[in-house]
């Protein structure tokens, strides 16, 4: 994996943010944390996962679901990150032409954030449903589904914002 358009892109993040935001953006930089905050919460639940999953033998039939609870969590995490930096970015801009391009941006990037969250759900359902009687399994999988269900309840007005945004451009 290359990390350098991870790293460029946190150096930007970091000089934007080391400059002081507009009063008048359309999103605030407490809307970019508490984006943040689930991000790294289902970040949190990924990781759980991945302990357990290490602790499973290979041939227990709960090894593989705990495998793909974890995928779709790390793949719902990379997914999101991505829109939370965006958002992180559209709190510090400038110039309102520029705020509405990262706004774009955000947009398409919740989209499909989104779309993965509603997918993610019903695969993790499955797994859980694979491996019922793995309590582990149960476990892990409703913690991140339950982290999903808060994700979803925190775009929602992000995405309804984008969406009356979108409606006054010409």
């Amino acid at each position: 994996m290359n990390f350098r358009p991870q790293l460029l892109s946190a150096v930007v993040i970091g000089l934007l943010l080391s400059v002081q935001a507009r009063a008048d953006t359309v999103f605030t930089r407490a809307d970019a944390d508490q984006l943040g905050a689930l991000v790294k919460k289902l970040a949190a639940a990924e990781g759980d996962v991945l302990d357990s999953l290490k602790q499973t033998a290979h041939n227990d039939p709960a090894h593989g679901c705990l495998d793909g609870i974890r995928e779709e969590a790390l793949v719902s995490v990379l997914h999101l990150t991505s829109a939370w930096k965006l958002l992180t970015v559209a709190t510090v801009m400038r110039d309102k032409r520029d705020e509405l391009v990262v706004l774009a941006m955000l947009s398409g990037a919740l989209k499909p954030a989104t779309q993965q969250l509603r997918g993610a759900r019903q695969i993790i359902n499955g797994w859980m449903g694979m491996c019922s009687q793995a309590a582990t399994v149960n476990v892990k999988g409703q913690t991140v589904i339950n982290i999903f269900s808060e994700i979803q309840q925190g775009i929602a007005p992000i995405q309804k914002t984008l969406d009356e945004v979108e409606k006054t451009l010409p």
